[in-house]
């Protein structure tokens, strides 16, 4: 049996910045995570040329990405999670009304068992809820017992031993598709048709 990803909220004093983005030729919802920079990092000092052999040739960093199904989590290499990306189905989504997160403002740190080359196989999510008059998506494992807001756009529901129950995405809304314009065959019949077949 997949085991399920387990998070580790460190209490945080302000919030990531998150961007959810669609990518409807691909059909994959993205999320992006950024954190602020903590106080001892910005104030490191400065060493010139490390900085300039750091930026030429950087070390590569650990990698660490869950596989849920067709979800997929990247992790930076302190794992947390960074990248949210869903091959997404919206027309499987299950329309309903969602009620926005509300709990205490965290960094998530992700728990799993990870191979020798830094990926987790954990189990997929069980749906998603999309709710557009709030521009709010879902995906769900089952019920969360609480919350933690990452940031003003992205939630983490968990159950109470720490497992993750729920991925909530605001702010998130599916561009409606434009008409397909009628092609030059359409319109010559259309013209050609009577006006009692064109009226029903």
């Amino acid at each position: 049996m997949l085991q399920m990803i387990r998070i580790d909220p460190k209490p945080a004093t302000a919030l990531a910045l998150s961007q959810a983005s669609w990518d409807p030729e691909g059909g994959i919802l993205s999320c992006t995570i950024k954190y602020p920079v903590v106080a001892d990092q910005a104030d490191k000092p400065a060493y010139p040329l490390r900085d300039f052999l750091d930026r030429q040739w950087p070390e590569p960093e650990p990698i660490w990405i869950v596989d849920a199904g067709p979800l997929t989590l990247d992790l930076d290499d302190r794992k947390r999670l960074v990248e949210v990306y869903l091959l997404a189905s919206p027309a499987t989504w299950t329309l309903q009304p969602i009620a926005p997160a509300q709990g205490d403002v965290a960094e998530p740190y992700l728990e799993a068992l990870f191979d020798e080359g830094g990926h987790a196989k954990c189990q997929p999510t069980r749906g998603e809820q999309y709710d557009p008059q709030q521009g709010i998506v879902c995906l769900s494992w089952g019920p969360a017992d609480h919350w933690r807001i990452i940031s003003p756009t992205l939630a983490l529901g968990l159950a109470s031993d720490g497992k993750l129950m729920k991925i909530q995405i605001s702010e998130f809304r599916l561009p409606i598709p434009k008409p397909r314009p009628k092609s030059a065959w359409e319109r010559l019949k259309r013209k050609l048709m009577r006006p009692d077949d064109r009226a029903r």
